[in-house]
């Protein structure tokens, strides 16, 4: 079946699919490129339906790239506009926790432009951006602020190149 998007309730706000990830609940999540975060829901009749997280402000998380499942059971979406936290067995009508570029702390996101991430074997989850390098928190910490505190890895600091596409980790722990 096919699920074009639409403005009815229920319907698909946007049929640019870039992720898809379950959670723990088994419930399955969009990353769409113009609709932000979807959930997808079963009806009893075998009828699917959409359901949308609502921003923390109006055009924010709007074009999410990726979607990545914590140990915790939280939820953390890339997007081209910053890095949304979220809890998925909240109402959806209850606002993510947004962290962009702050210029005034030093431990912000590097680049609002997030293109991809990654929860590596230790529980570091690393996020590429688009002229930022890699920026890094560990799973562990509070993340339901939007005051995160990253690390960074940048051509400051030995990396090759700033604009980092995407992540993964192989077998020996690297990226």
């Amino acid at each position: 079946r096919q699920y074009l998007p639409g403005d009815t309730p229920g319907s698909l706000q946007c049929a640019d699919i870039y992720d898809i990830k379950a959670d723990n609940a088994g419930r399955i999540w969009l990353a769409t490129f113009g609709g932000g975060i979807a959930r997808t829901d079963i009806a009893s009749d075998g009828s699917i339906s959409f359901a949308h997280k609502a921003p923390s402000s109006p055009g924010k998380g709007m074009r999410v790239r990726r979607l990545q499942m914590l140990p915790d059971g939280l939820m953390m979406a890339a997007a081209t506009d910053g890095v949304a936290v979220f809890n998925p067995d909240d109402e959806l009508s209850r606002p993510v926790f947004f962290n962009r570029t702050e210029s005034s702390r030093g431990s912000s996101l590097s680049n609002d432009d997030v293109l991809d991430m990654t929860l590596a074997g230790d529980n570091t989850i690393y996020l590429s951006t688009f002229s930022g390098g890699i920026d890094f928190v560990h799973a562990g910490t509070d993340l339901l602020s939007d005051s995160i505190v990253f690390g960074h890895r940048n051509i400051r600091d030995g990396l090759c190149v700033d604009p980092v596409l995407s992540l993964i980790e192989d077998t020996a722990g690297s990226l």
